[in-house]
């Protein structure tokens, strides 16, 4: 996003069905939960907003704070997959 946006102008989005259900009953139950896929976004630019509805079965629209700790979540959960070892890779050693 662009520096000179101010936060009235961006509109900030949680993407996955599962996900939205469960920040519904509790941004802790969401947190908490570990399978659930899970996408979130800061918009100003309706176009890259409707590209990116295409890839995802629901979205909703949430608070900045939501948005803030979301991404910080999703963040760790994509790094902690990433160092997860394969079986080959726990074969040699």
């Amino acid at each position: 996003m662009r520096n000179d946006l101010n936060d009235n102008e961006i509109t900030y989005v949680l993407f996955g069905k599962e996900a939205i259900k469960l920040h519904r009953l509790s941004l802790k139950a969401l947190t908490n939960s570990i399978d659930v896929n899970f996408r979130v976004g800061a918009y100003s630019s309706i176009k890259k907003f409707v590209n990116d509805t295409k890839e995802w079965d629901d979205f909703a629209e949430i608070s900045k704070e939501d948005f803030l700790i979301l991404r910080k979540i999703n963040t760790n959960k994509v790094s902690y997959k990433s160092k997860k070892r394969t079986f080959f890779s726990r074969l040699f050693k």
